[in-house]
């Protein structure tokens, strides 16, 4: 399963909602990077066997992040009966909780999630020191979190904070988690061998067609909001391991 982490949404001249893309807004907020998380999932779900998208937020007069995505993703030419919407969460930490249950619902073995590079540091973080996300993390990597800040993630060193993508789509070559940290051995008496895999939505561009994306990445990267949005999310992943974040 590609689990697709949602971003943004803008309204354009004629009324229509379409995912945040680099040139629509001046403001680089941290949320107007979608058009690489759209990108690299149009690609990876073609082999995908379902698509979970996320992301709530919908009113009378403003849609639900999922809705679009999937909207896109099957104008994409992407089958819409392998994508399944979340529409409940509002930030990412609602995001992993409605990821987490539906996984644990549906009993799905092998789960890659989808976001910014990043973005990744503060989600490994979240799921090796929140205790609620047990399950998640029985699923991932035994990997120090430690080693998750990677505090050059996407800095001028060209980093996008790469992760695994060989298996991202592909159940069949996806080799069981390590065993977690022993705080975790007494939930795994209930939970079968299962995968959780971290994707680089930048790392996935960058691999599949370099010459489109690498100048378009890089350009974004060098922009100063954009080390601003570095160094917040820097300061996310400290405060999570200080015990002090707030949503």
């Amino acid at each position: 399963m590609l689990a697709v982490f949602g971003a943004d949404i803008y309204k354009d001249s004629i009324g229509e909602w379409h995912t945040n893309d680099f040139n629509v807004r001046k403001n680089y907020s941290n949320n107007i990077f979608a058009s690489f998380r759209m990108a690299a999932a149009t690609y990876l779900a073609e082999t995908a066997t379902l698509l979970f998208v996320q992301g709530g937020l919908a009113t009378e007069t403003y849609p639900s992040i999922a809705s679009v995505i999937e909207r896109e993703l099957v104008e994409r030419g992407i089958s819409q009966e392998k994508i399944v919407r979340e529409e409940h969460s509002k930030n990412t930490l609602e995001q992993l909780r409605e990821l987490q249950k539906y996984v644990q619902k549906i009993n799905i073995k092998n789960i890659a999630l989808l976001t910014n590079g990043w973005h990744l540091p503060r989600i490994q973080a979240f799921i090796i020191l929140f205790p609620e996300f047990s399950f998640l993390r029985a699923c991932s990597p035994a990997t120090p979190a430690k080693k998750w800040e990677s505090a050059g993630c996407g800095a001028s060193s060209g980093s996008f904070c790469s992760s695994s993508v060989a298996n991202a789509t592909n159940s069949s070559q996806t080799e069981p988690a390590e065993a977690p940290r022993s705080a975790d051995s007494h939930f795994l008496a209930g939970v079968a061998a299962c995968s959780l895999s971290f994707v680089s939505a930048e790392e996935v561009l960058m691999q599949i067609n370099p010459k489109l994306w690498e100048e378009k990445i890089q350009r974004i990267f060098s922009l100063p909001e954009m080390q601003q949005i570095l160094a917040q999310e820097k300061k996310g992943v400290e405060d999570i391991h200080k015990g002090i974040y707030s949503s």
